[in-house]
């Protein structure tokens, strides 16, 4: 099977919090000159692909890269280019932000740490990112109301969607090998594929043994081994940007992450048919 060629968006502007979704930096544009295009012209120049497909995100940073990426490529090759869009490849949504927020304020960070104590320390994957309450309405957080006037998904929503978005992508390369695919994405869901291909990589001879319905903590874990102490900012500069996933190595765990992904459907099901 064939590699899936994942890049990051280039960066939003810092200055405009706009709800996470402000428009790109033009001064990061030569980063995607520099290294983006080389490598997929490299790529192009093999001879092995007949046409290139760009998958963005919904997000503003994510569509305005592609977008450039497209115009870029077609300065160097007449390979016929396609761009599309796919919300499954999104940033985890947040939740709504209040009008007027800073973006310095302290409690954007503390929701974040808040997010993660609930869904990988404490394994609560019905924590909403930003919520006041837990998922029975007990009130634990009452200062995120100050800042979300409305919590984003959680740990078991985002699981699944992203699962889904993975094995779709398999499938669609498997059937179109001679189509080169470019993921135009965010740190979040390039992080997933690239510990998803450190996982198999690392599974027993045997198949791969992870409790059902956490393979989200093993791709947390895997993926703080793989960027360490840099952070991601440099761990992408020290790969050159552009990111090359083997999807052999995800093809030989796709019955592991579609019964994770059944198993997340039928827990997701029978948790709000109780709660509704």
């Amino acid at each position: 099977m064939e590699k899936l060629k994942i890049i990051r968006h280039i960066e939003e502007q810092e200055s405009n919090f706009d709800f996470r979704n402000s428009p790109i930096n033009n001064d990061e544009v030569n980063i995607l000159k520099d290294y983006y295009i080389p490598e997929i012209i490299t790529d192009i120049e093999s001879g092995k692909y007949n046409n290139v497909t760009i998958i963005s995100s919904d997000k503003l940073r994510s569509t305005q890269t592609s977008e450039i990426l497209k115009n870029e490529i077609a300065k160097h090759s007449g390979i016929p280019i396609n761009n599309e869009v796919d919300d499954r490849s999104s940033p985890q949504f947040h939740g709504i932000y209040r009008p007027g927020l800073d973006s310095e304020d302290y409690r954007i960070e503390m929701a974040r740490s808040i997010y993660i104590k609930e869904t990988f320390e404490k394994g609560n994957v019905w924590y909403r990112y930003g919520d006041s309450k837990s998922d029975t309405g007990e009130s634990l957080y009452p200062e995120m109301d100050d800042i979300f006037s409305k919590p984003g998904e959680n740990q078991i929503e985002l699981n699944i969607r992203m699962y889904g978005f993975c094995l779709d992508l398999l499938d669609r390369v498997e059937q179109d090998p001679s189509t080169l695919f470019i993921l135009s994405t965010h740190y979040l869901t390039m992080s997933r594929f690239l510990a998803l291909e450190a996982i198999s990589k690392a599974k027993s001879p045997f198949g791969l043994f992870i409790k059902p319905g956490e393979l989200y903590k093993e791709e947390w874990d895997t993926t703080k081994e793989i960027v360490k102490e840099s952070g991601y900012k440099e761990f992408f500069k020290e790969h050159n940007y552009v990111f090359n996933v083997d999807l052999s190595k995800l093809d030989e765990i796709r019955g592991s992450i579609t019964s994770e992904l059944c198993t997340l459907l039928d827990r997701y099901e029978q948790h709000y048919e109780k709660t509704n």
